[in-house]
């Protein structure tokens, strides 16, 4: 009885280990978009991110850093009327006009000051679980502004891609989100105060099985002064997977074998010859030749189309001859 337990337990942890490689990143869709709104963290300062996101703040500006090293949580929360002196870091953001995050539609951003969270990152890590290669991702998402910011540089959102979730390659133009500065350092009695969508395509070819992470970074956009920032947050993430179907080149067959090998040496005269293509060819009449110290020598050659074909000197193909009269 106690060995039948043993296998049990078992058996349910290779169920439990299973599923977490299973749910280890978020399997590209090629239909209906795959949706995060991030209402499902709930209201906590700590907030969970949602499976296969994470967040980092680090120093530097418009640094990104790497999906392993990345955090599972937010570090603060904050709706309308955002104070002047909010303290920096992670944010769990409350839409809305309540001065509290006690709603449901949240948002994760970031606010900088001059000497921390001057980039802040939102990581996705991104899984083609389908059977045929993407060319690239159909990706929306809004850019929330939560305070303004007087910084002269402005501050901005720009998307990076990764294969391996450390070396990043900014997305473009195309998936940059930029605002001016701000009259002053001020929350809005109805947050977001700003939204800004963005629906764009990313061209990166994720092969079947591959992995393809994404980074929103948060920074000033443009100089090193991070002080007096605007809080900007993503929402209402739409990801698709774009299917590939660019047909494949159409490559010429080639010969990839013969027999006798070429420069062969003290080869029988009455020796067959047997040629190999790469795909199956139609061979036309003059496709091959046999010749003997510069003398075309007759042969036959075996039937078409064919991948291999057999050149059998002193023979030709059987003809029907006309009746003398």
């Amino acid at each position: 009885m106690g060995s039948r337990s043993l296998r049990a337990l078992a058996v349910c942890a290779f169920v439990a280990v299973l599923a977490v490689v299973l749910s280890a990143a978020i399997s590209l869709p090629t239909g209906s978009p795959y949706v995060e709104n991030f209402n499902g963290i709930g209201t906590s300062t700590m907030a969970a991110l949602p499976a296969n996101f994470r967040a980092d703040a680090l120093i530097g500006a418009r640094v990104v850093g790497t999906f392993a090293a990345a955090g599972l949580t937010t570090t603060r929360a904050a709706s309308a009327n955002m104070s002047s002196t909010a303290a920096n870091g992670i944010y769990n953001f409350d839409a809305g006009t309540t001065t509290t995050a006690l709603g449901t539609e949240r948002a994760v951003g970031f606010l900088s000051s001059g000497t921390a969270t001057q980039s802040g990152n939102l990581y996705a890590e991104l899984a083609n679980n389908t059977e045929t290669a993407l060319s690239g991702l159909q990706i929306a998402y809004n850019v929330e502004k939560y305070r303004g910011g007087s910084n002269a540089a402005g501050f901005r959102i720009q998307l990076y891609y990764s294969a391996d979730g450390g070396a990043w390659t900014s997305a473009g133009s195309d998936f940059t989100t930029a605002f001016p500065a701000d009259a002053a350092n001020a929350g809005f009695a109805s947050a977001p105060g700003v939204t800004v969508n963005v629906n764009k395509t990313l061209s990166a070819a994720i092969p079947v099985g591959g992995t393809l992470y994404l980074a929103w970074n948060y920074s000033v956009a443009s100089g090193t002064t991070t002080s007096n920032a605007q809080a900007l947050a993503i929402d209402d993430i739409n990801i698709t997977g774009i299917v590939d179907d660019t047909p494949p080149p159409d490559i010429a067959p080639a010969v990839t074998s013969s027999t006798p090998a070429n420069g062969a040496s003290n080869v029988s005269v009455g020796s067959t010859i047997s040629v190999t293509f790469s795909e199956s060819v139609n061979a036309a009449a003059g496709a091959f030749s046999v010749v003997c110290a510069g003398v075309p020598q007759p042969f036959g050659v075996s039937a078409s189309p064919a991948n291999n074909f057999t050149l059998t000197p002193g023979r030709f193909p059987t003809r029907r001859l006309a009746p003398s009269r």
